[in-house]
């Protein structure tokens, strides 16, 4: 009778144990099926999201340009654009191939994504075709991107009216687009929207002069974009990176 019981409760035990080894395991792979099981539109958001982005997906932290890990990014934002996930991953596809080094499929991405109305895919592709010498376009792309709320296009836009970049300057315009940087939190648009009212307070009639001071470059992926961390962040245009 105790013999039967002790196999009884053996077999017991050895099944209590069976159990906690499988649910352990369970535990330990569930992790890594929800990773794999991201579809390439997410994965391409969780690998190349810019915080310059207010359309990014917000369920992923934003992602550096230097962090960017190139091959896992480039094989999910590829895939993602070839199912036609969006304009948000063919702008984040473009971040990476930019990043890779392929210019010139980054800008052929970039291109797409603006004319999906991608807000900073817009402002990019302003700030790339203004360098060829298209302001008029360069300028129509920054209010369109700006109508959407984007920081960077207000920025780009106080620029472009202060120094007359496809329209015509206007020192009213554009100390009214730094200030719309400005209050978004955009240290560079507060800095240049504080020289032009100094200026002001000064002598009005001087404002032309001193436009060194000014930080006036329009803002890119190409430098830091907080204005600040380069001695030349006004001689360079700001994009979203």
């Amino acid at each position: 009778m105790k013999n039967g019981t002790s196999k009884r409760i053996s077999a017991i035990n050895a099944i209590l144990l069976t159990a906690v080894s499988l649910l352990s395991i369970a535990a330990i792979a569930i992790p890594s099926a929800h990773a794999s099981a991201l579809l390439p539109a997410d994965q391409c958001d969780a690998e190349a999201g810019s915080e310059h982005d207010l359309q990014r997906n917000l369920a992923f932290r934003p992602v550096a340009t230097e962090d960017i890990r190139i091959g896992i990014a480039l094989s999910a934002c590829r895939e993602a654009y070839n199912q036609g996930s969006g304009p948000r991953q063919t702008f984040e596809l473009a971040l990476v191939l930019h990043a890779a080094g392929q210019r010139g499929q980054a800008m052929a991405m970039l291109e797409k994504a603006a004319e999906g109305n991608h807000a900073v895919a817009m402002v990019n592709y302003a700030v790339l075709i203004g360098e060829r010498g298209d302001h008029a376009a360069e300028f129509a792309l920054y209010q369109k991107a700006a109508a959407t709320g984007n920081i960077l296009a207000a920025y780009n836009l106080g620029v472009a009216y202060h120094d007359g970049i496809g329209t015509s300057a206007n020192g009213e315009l554009a100390a009214q687009w730094f200030e719309r940087a400005s209050v978004a939190k955009d240290n560079l648009g507060a800095f240049n929207l504080a020289v032009m009212l100094d200026r002001r307070h000064a002598n009005p009639r001087r404002q032309p002069q001193g436009r060194a001071v000014l930080q006036a470059g329009r803002r890119s992926w190409q430098c830091r974009c907080d204005g600040q961390s380069r001695p030349d962040a006004g001689k360079r245009r700001r994009h979203g990176r």
